[in-house]
């Protein structure tokens, strides 16, 4: 920002209370991603279960979470909430055209009641009324600024559960991850090529990127045949895709989403050409011009 207010800088991408502040100004631009945040859900940790290993508990996070005032008030970006794996405008009906988003609908969108009555339930399952749980993630001002919020969502709308914050360098708590030493672990994922299967394939039980110990046979079997019996019929693999999204957070509330990412950024007015992708690599610059 300093750089761009003293003309050292033709773009900044702003994040946090720079996007509220600047937001009016007739150089902020908002610009689509397809850049899904969620948090992880650890069910086995040091070879044994968590209590997130429980469905009802798992359903009860998930649901006392309010997105849209995370993404209004929290992160100002224009970002909006996730209540789905798959992002919006990504990949669309082979068929009919319709977004993934349009024909899979919303998952484990807020609702502190049903969130209380998941938490009472998963209170009997577990045989206490208290849990504690550790939430994993980076140290940058935002990730610090969103987990003070979950924090305050689970522990005022699920009394009897506490949050342990847990932040430090990014490469640290990457290694946690990977490591399977978490509870809770913020997480994001930009799609690498335009189809369902680079999200989906993040969660199958064999999959290098599954570090929360999520094994379902019916989640498996689905994203699966996608890539083998289905790989040639493309309205039964849609089909297919969104039947395993409900399993994955209807059935299971294995992941929370949280928010689609919007970059907001400052640029110059006489700044134009500069191309924004969903997928693989964010930008191409080729085409950008300078109109003096």
């Amino acid at each position: 920002m300093n750089l761009y207010n003293t003309n050292g800088a033709d773009r900044a991408p702003l994040s946090g209370d720079f996007a509220k502040q600047y937001k009016d100004k007739k150089d902020f631009l908002t610009e689509k991603d397809a850049l899904i945040s969620y948090l992880r859900m650890n069910q086995k940790r040091d070879g044994k279960t968590t209590p997130l290993a429980n469905n009802s508990l798992r359903h009860a996070l998930n649901l006392a979470v309010d997105k849209q005032q995370l993404t209004d008030r929290i992160l100002g970006d224009g970002s909006f909430p996730a209540n789905g794996l798959l992002p919006k405008d990504f990949v669309q009906n082979p068929t009919t055209g319709a977004d993934f988003r349009t024909d899979s609908g919303d998952h484990l969108v807020y609702n502190k009641e049903e969130a209380l009555k998941y938490w009472k339930q998963a209170q009997k399952e577990l045989g206490t009324d208290k849990v504690t749980i550790e939430l994993l993630g980076d140290d940058q001002e935002t990730t610090k600024t969103i987990f003070a919020y979950l924090k305050a969502q689970f522990e005022d709308n699920l009394p009897g559960v506490t949050i342990k914050v847990k932040n430090m360098p990014s490469k640290s708590a990457t290694q946690l991850t990977s490591d399977g030493n978490y509870d809770l672990s913020l997480a994001a994922w930009m799609p690498d090529f335009k189809d369902p299967w680079t999200y989906s394939s993040l969660f199958l039980s064999d999959y290098f990127n599954n570090h929360m110990s999520y094994n379902s046979p019916a989640y498996d079997k689905l994203v699966k045949s996608t890539d083998t019996t289905l790989a040639t019929k493309p309205e039964e693999r849609w089909n297919a895709f969104v039947a395993s999204e409900k399993v994955l957070l209807d059935d299971d509330a294995a992941i929370l989403p949280l928010y689609q990412h919007q970059t907001a950024v400052l640029q110059r007015t006489d700044i134009t050409g500069v191309q924004k992708h969903a997928f693989g690599s964010p930008y191409s610059y080729k085409f950008i011009r300078v109109e003096k």
